[in-house]
């Protein structure tokens, strides 16, 4: 992927002699080149929910991009509109990417619980940054499925992109791990939507097929860990989150997901008990069918279908 150590020329810029027909090309490109600018430097920061100064920049420069962005490409627009979605997929998934490791260390904790004597401040400022992060990050989730479905709806997805795989089965994953983390289970329709999309992509490849078994095995034990009754399995409650048709990229409702999470971990290593005492903790069940074929794929191949960061999930002495 584009880094910020490789922009080495200035941005470009319209030329109406040459750009009279594309102009909105020229303005995309530049929009992907800042966007991957701001990118390289939140990525580079590390674990920004650690420092209340570091998380406020980061989420600053990305709310930032965005209002920056031209309205034009926000909307939906006919031969346009698979480039415009990537863009906002991208923006997305960078929340994704951030939040995906505040996701699973809250899960972790939830899987191996400890206690603390006392909570700090410090504690409780960190445990609202990291839930903060977490809810950003299943939002974007969701959002992504959404662009996923109407680029499948319009015949617009495709079977061997890198990219449309990738996104799909990272914010799937995601939602996945938001559901083990909230009572009752939280965002199944864009999963099984998601999952629909990664089947259809999966056909005819067998890499794609290798990712969508990893993610079919954990939607499995997620689901038999919340209760829910088939892999498919939708509540009713969950058309709840349907999204009105031809809703603009810019008309999205913020998703209000309650907070409920026990554990979490200070910057100084200091366990905290940030939660309700009675909320049970998760045990092995969850991960159960997926650790051993987590095992068979480099890390190369994990990241490609959104599993970063899982090994340490499984360790109770891994150092968080």
């Amino acid at each position: 992927m584009l880094q910020l150590k490789d922009i080495t020329v200035s941005l470009p810029q319209n030329r109406q002699d040459l750009d009279q027909d594309g102009s909105q090309r020229v303005d995309r490109l530049v929009a992907f080149t800042k966007l991957t600018m701001v990118m390289d430097e939140i990525v580079n920061a590390g674990r920004i929910e650690q420092s209340s100064t570091t998380y406020d920049w980061a989420w600053c420069k990305l709310k930032s991009w965005k209002q920056s962005v031209q309205a034009h490409l926000l909307f939906a627009q006919g031969s346009s509109f698979r480039a415009n979605a990537h863009l906002d997929i991208t923006y997305n998934m960078i929340w994704v990417n951030i939040g995906r490791g505040a996701t699973l260390r809250l899960v972790r904790r939830r899987l191996y619980p400890v206690v603390a004597d006392s909570r700090s401040s410090e504690c409780d400022e960190m445990y609202l940054r990291t839930q903060k992060l977490a809810e950003q990050c299943a939002e974007s989730a969701t959002i992504i499925i959404d662009y996923i479905g109407q680029l499948h709806n319009r015949d617009l997805l495709a079977r061997f992109s890198f990219t449309d795989f990738h996104t799909c089965s990272s914010a799937v994953i995601v939602l996945l791990l938001n559901a083990l983390l909230h009572t009752p289970c939280h965002q199944l329709l864009p999963v099984t939507r998601g999952m629909e999309a990664l089947r259809f992509m999966a056909n005819g490849s067998m890499l794609a097929m290798n990712g969508l078994r990893l993610v079919e095995r954990l939607q499995e034990g997620v689901y038999r860990t919340i209760g829910v009754t088939g892999r498919d399995s939708v509540p009713d409650q969950q058309l709840l989150y349907l999204q009105a048709p031809g809703q603009s990229f810019l008309q999205r409702d913020t998703l209000n997901i309650a907070g409920d999470v026990p554990y979490i971990t200070a910057a100084n290593g200091t366990a905290c008990d940030v939660a309700a005492p009675d909320i049970p903790p998760l045990g092995l069940t969850p991960f159960a069918d997926l650790e051993p074929s987590l095992l068979e794929y480099s890390d190369q191949y994990l990241t490609l279908f959104g599993f970063d960061g899982f090994g340490s999930t499984f360790d109770p002495n891994y150092s968080m």
